[in-house]
């Protein structure tokens, strides 16, 4: 298991933000969110679903989705939570590496409630 260490990472996104031209103009979000795209495994891995729902997450959204999801079908929010959850008690690749097995929307909703999420969790630890 390997927890998400936010020192790291807001570390990370501040020197990315900093050293890369392309970034200097971005959000910290954006950044963060480049950061995670990058993160996804190129070689795709069979894994069990896990179906337990995300209780405990911040975000925007009142169930802990990225803003846009309240229109997503129930059982892509709940893979969603279930993958969301999985990355915060398993670790950032570990996560990243078992949503890239789903298919493009279910990754892309993952992918945004991540950097929501993370970018939330973030602030609240005064570290961006």
């Amino acid at each position: 298991m390997e927890p998400i260490n936010y020192e790291q990472l807001a570390q990370e996104v501040k020197e990315r933000k900093e050293s890369s031209p392309e970034f200097q103009s971005a959000s910290h979000k954006e950044v963060l969110s480049n950061m995670l795209r990058e993160h996804r495994p190129t070689a795709q891995h069979t894994d069990d679903n896990q179906s337990s729902v995300i209780s405990n997450q911040s975000s925007d959204s009142s169930d802990g989705l990225a803003s846009y999801a309240k229109d997503a079908p129930q059982d892509a929010k709940q893979k969603t939570e279930s993958l969301i959850q999985h990355t915060f008690e398993h670790g950032l690749r570990e996560g990243i590496a078992k949503a890239a097995k789903e298919d493009p929307y279910i990754l892309d909703l993952y992918h945004d409630t991540l950097t929501e999420q993370l970018y939330q969790q973030l602030k609240e630890k005064k570290l961006l």
